[in-house]
């Protein structure tokens, strides 16, 4: 037997005069229309067939099938939910006059974690009426937040919440749009030498038909030092997947440098791998890296990192230029920020950047597992961070088998919850 590895629907196969022709496989006794006709036996597969031997017909039946098995397991709604981890579906499928039997089983994936929530469809905006105030002065601005349903259904935004930067300050009754109540504030401990970090929630319960928008504006004083301010808004659920990024910039006097301190550094979170089995233990390096993009020095304090849930810290493989420390556990954050870094006030000088690099494990369920980095300033107390980002896609695995005569087939197929799929392996054995 010698096997040949497929890796596409269009296959290079030789008839026995060695002639070079292309076969398309697939689909070929499917009794109800398929979607292009590009998945059917063409003419030349048929043609091919005739003057092939009968082991090659039973080759082109069994990848046929393949092709079939691929195509129902990842496009026929329902299908793959039917399959129970660990037992095999058979099917039988009749091919040029042959039976292949189809055999699908599902990867039961034992010690996963509970699949992440379901992605985010809110986009969040917010804009401010002033440019520039002066400094130290009291002066009045008028915010003004959108939140945005860009999903394909009806979803409700249970609150919007906003964090105001340091001296500036909510004013009571102020607020219009698709509430007239005044938020809520909230305190968080951002770290040692942060400060707090300030919260305004405002409860909702709106619900928003597709790409249909709700607004909330209201008035902050601000009696603020000279600088760059920015500030950011998001919707909840979704959290901070669904922020706006810095943004509503105010220029309050004569600032030091142009940027907002959220602006100033710029963080960046990255994954290997990116993607991963269901189930299956796997090691995942993180690397954070940060930039001093402005014009002076700035002073951070922690490196804090929100790990997905399920993915755990290995203690002992931090590599960083700035620090080979092992993070400690902070679970009491409201936003689960569960590692951090202590740096005690290093400074970064202007282009400067430094990186920390470190491996953690996780055995998860199909999903997508996404991640932020926050750092916390001297300046103003605030923070620099990275948005979700660091993906990690989380397949669940499914293998195909196909028997027909002489020749088989296998493959491997792994689907994501939102419905994306790969063939990590496709093999054909003939005789």
């Amino acid at each position: 037997m010698r096997a040949a590895t497929i890796k596409a629907l269009s296959r290079l196969v030789k008839n026995e005069s060695g002639n070079a022709m292309i076969v398309v496989l697939g689909f070929m006794a499917l009794t109800i229309p398929v979607v292009t006709g590009a998945l059917a036996f063409s003419a030349t597969a048929a043609n091919s067939a005739r003057v092939a031997s009968a082991d090659t017909a039973s080759s082109f039946t069994a990848a046929g099938a393949a092709d079939y098995a691929v195509y129902k397991l990842a496009h026929t709604a329902g299908f793959k939910e039917t399959l129970v981890g660990g037992v095999p579906y058979n099917e039988i499928l009749p091919i040029n006059g042959e039976d292949a039997v189809i055999s699908w089983t599902k990867r039961a994936v034992p010690g996963a974690t509970t699949p992440p929530e379901a992605p985010t469809v809110f986009a969040t905006t917010k804009i401010v009426d002033t440019a520039i105030v002066p400094a130290n002065t009291p002066t009045t601005v008028t915010y003004t937040i959108e939140v945005t349903n860009t999903g394909l259904t009806p979803a409700t935004v249970d609150e919007i919440r906003d964090g105001l930067p340091p001296n500036f300050d909510y004013l009571n009754g102020t607020t219009s749009g698709a509430t007239s109540s005044d938020p809520t504030t909230k305190f968080y401990d951002s770290g040692f030498g942060g400060g707090l970090f300030r919260q305004l929630v405002w409860p909702l319960g709106v619900e928003l038909a597709p790409s249909a928008s709700l607004s909330i504006s209201f008035d902050a004083e601000v009696d603020a030092p000279d600088a760059y301010y920015c500030n950011v808004a998001w919707a909840n659920p979704g959290g901070q997947e669904t922020g706006t990024g810095p943004t509503a910039k105010i220029q309050v006097g004569t600032p030091a440098m142009s940027l907002c301190v959220n602006e100033a550094v710029d963080v960046r979170k990255t994954v290997t791998p990116e993607t991963a089995a269901a189930g299956v233990p796997t090691t995942f390096t993180y690397r954070v890296e940060f930039e001093n993009l402005s014009s002076i020095d700035q002073d951070f304090s922690w490196v804090i990192d929100d790990l997905p849930d399920g993915v755990t810290f290995v203690n002992g493989t931090v590599q960083s230029d700035i620090t080979t420390n092992n993070p400690f556990a902070w679970l009491d954050q409201p936003l689960v920020w569960i590692k951090s870094f202590n740096m005690y006030g290093y400074t970064m000088a202007p282009g400067e950047t430094h990186y920390i690099e470190y491996q953690a494990t996780g055995s998860l369920a199909a999903g997508s597992y996404e991640s932020q980095v926050w750092i916390t300033f001297d300046f103003l107390g605030e923070f620099a961070f990275s948005f979700p980002t660091a993906r990690i896609s989380v397949y669940d695995v499914y293998d195909i088998a196909i028997a027909n005569g002489q020749a088989t087939s296998t493959a491997q197929v792994w689907i994501g919850a939102d419905g994306g799929y790969q063939v990590t392996e496709w093999e054909q054995n003939q005789p």
